[in-house]
C-alpha cells in the first residue's frame, strides 16, 4: 500500500493544477494538514500488543475486523496507515515542508540508513556495557531436584537513573558519529563495489549471447 501511495503522492508532486489549488487556498494549508497529521499520528500509535489496555486502540482493533482479512498484521497496518497521513499533511503544507528541510533534519535523514544498520549492535555492546558493566555475575550453587548444580547468578542491574541521564545522550553521539562515518566511507566503497560487480557480471552475459553469433559468422559458406 505505501508503494503505491508513494507513487500517488510523486505524481501529485509534479501535478501543477494540484499544486496550483493548494497553493491558491490557505484554508487547505492551514487546517487540513493539522488534522491529517493529528489521525495520522492518532494512528499510528496503535500498539503492537494490549490493544485492549486503552478504549482509542480498542476501537481501532474493532474497526480492523471489518477493514482486514483474517490474521492480518494490524499493528504494521496502523502503522502505514498513519505514515500515510503524515505524508499527506505534509504534502499540503509549506510551513512542514520548510521545517523538514532543515539542514540538521536532512544530515539526520541521511545517516538514518546507516544508523538502522549499526544500532543494535551498539545497543547490545557498548550501551550495555556502559549500563550493567562488563562482567557477568557469576554462576551460584542451588538444588536443583536433590542435587546441587550450578546455575546463573542474580540478573544484572543498571547502575542508576544518573548513569542513564549521562550515558544515553552519549550514546546518541556516538551512534550517528559512526553513522555519518559509515554513510561517508563504507556507502561509497559499497557503492563502487556493486558498480565492478555490475560491469563483470554484465561483460559475461555479453559474451555469453554474442558467443553463438560469432560462430555463426565465422563458418565458411556451403
Amino acid at each position: 500500500m505505501q508503494f503505491f501511495f508513494g507513487m500517488f503522492l510523486s505524481d501529485l508532486s509534479n501535478h501543477q493544477p494540484t499544486l496550483d489549488f493548494v497553493n491558491s487556498r490557505a484554508w487547505v494549508r492551514r487546517f487540513v494538514p493539522p488534522l491529517l497529521m493529528f489521525i495520522g499520528l492518532w494512528v499510528a500509535s496503535y500498539p503492537e500488543d494490549h490493544a485492549d489496555w486503552m478504549l482509542w486502540s480498542q476501537q481501532l482493533k474493532d474497526l480492523s475486523t471489518y477493514v482486514l482479512l483474517m490474521k492480518q498484521d494490524t499493528a504494521r497496518f496502523y502503522t502505514g496507515l498513519g505514515m500515510d497521513f503524515i505524508c499527506l499533511a505534509i504534502f499540503l503544507s509549506p510551513t512542514l515542508k520548510d521545517m523538514l528541510s532543515s539542514k540538521y533534519l536532512l544530515w539526520l535523514g541521511k545517516n538514518s540508513f546507516a544508523v538502522y544498520l549499526i544500532h543494535g549492535t551498539l545497543i547490545r555492546t557498548v550501551l550495555t556495557w556502559c549500563m550493567y558493566g562488563l562482567t557477568i555475575p557469576d554462576k551460584v550453587e542451588k538444588e536443583v531436584d536433590g542435587k546441587i548444580e550450578m546455575v546463573n547468578g542474580p540478573g544484572l542491574h543498571h547502575r542508576g537513573y544518573a548513569f542513564m541521564a549521562v550515558f544515553i545522550p552519549l550514546f546518541f553521539v556516538l551512534l550517528y558519529f559512526l553513522a555519518n562515518l559509515w554513510t561517508m566511507y563504507i556507502d561509497p566503497l559499497c557503492a563502487r563495489w556493486t558498480a565492478a560487480l555490475e560491469r563483470v557480471t554484465l561483460n559475461e552475459s555479453e559474451k555469453t549471447t554474442s558467443a553463438p553469433a560469432h560462430g555463426l559468422l565465422s563458418q565458411p559458406p556451403a
